[in-house]
């Protein structure tokens, strides 16, 4: 994903964007609990984006992406927010709470 597909597709919501790789098996671990979670966070009004690491090193650099999986929410454009590991639904849903 290129650095402007990335803004357009924020362009000023609150969207919490899943920097991830296929091979990354925590990253597979935080996938389920993300689906668990989208209902409730599409009620807060966040949408869920997912960034493939592999095909985004500009992203990576200009959001300092070292570990994955890392959580970034953006909120009106902006990074309010970042943990990188495994969050179950329920500390997800804290996570957004917190930084909204």
């Amino acid at each position: 994903m290129t650095q402007a597909e990335f803004n357009e597709q924020l362009n000023g919501q609150n969207v919490l964007v899943d920097f991830y790789a296929n091979w990354c098996m925590p990253c597979k671990q935080l996938n389920p609990h993300l689906r668990e979670a989208e209902e409730d966070l599409k009620e807060m009004g966040v949408k869920i984006l997912k960034v493939n690491v592999d095909n985004s090193d500009d992203l990576c650099s200009a959001y300092k992406i070292n570990f994955i999986p890392t959580v970034i929410l953006f909120v009106d454009g902006a990074p309010k927010g970042k943990f990188t590991g495994v969050k179950n639904k329920d500390d997800l849903i804290r996570f957004v709470k917190e930084n909204l």
